[in-house]
């Protein structure tokens, strides 16, 4: 088996598309994937998509919030020694998130309402707890001292020698 950590912003549609692959063929490649987060709220603020039009750049922005939200709660069940709920969950966010048609950034409730539909009900107040930006800041360290200060999503970095 082949191991690979991959960093993935939810907000982002590159690393939607990459994980769509990956998690498509990862049991015929017989590759384990880990899941790893990264904030591009964290990163860029409301400086994202500098140079698209507004109505692009507002959607970005208003995903990317959400998205934070969504890391956070990534984080609560790994520490839970529950890390196999994040791939499920993440899943469920890029099929309501990046469904065909004109886009809309998700709102508060989209969260939760995923949250709850994986059965994580314990680690919905995890989406508004500032605490686990620590371990989201601790990840994306973690790929900046691999990839530099400010690596493009997705990251995939194999775990393996």
């Amino acid at each position: 088996m082949k191991s690979f950590e991959l960093y993935v912003d939810p907000a982002c549609p590159w690393s939607w598309l990459a994980v769509r692959w990956l998690t498509g063929v990862a049991t015929e490649r017989n590759l384990e994937l880990t899941w790893r987060s990264f904030s591009l709220w964290k990163r860029d603020g409301d400086q994202q998509g500098v140079g698209l039009p507004p109505f692009i750049r507002d959607l970005a922005v208003a995903t990317s919030k959400q998205s934070l939200r969504l890391l956070r709660v990534f984080e609560a069940p790994r520490d839970a020694d529950r890390a196999d709920q994040i791939q499920p969950l993440y899943l469920a966010w890029g099929e309501r998130v990046f469904k065909p048609g004109p886009p809309m950034a998700p709102d508060e409730m989209v969260v939760k309402e995923l949250v709850l539909a994986a059965g994580l009900e314990g680690f919905v107040a995890a989406a508004d707890d500032e605490r686990w930006d620590t371990a989201i800041e601790l990840s994306m360290g973690d790929l900046a001292a691999l990839a530099g200060p400010t690596p493009l999503m997705p990251t995939l970095v194999s775990a393996d020698p």
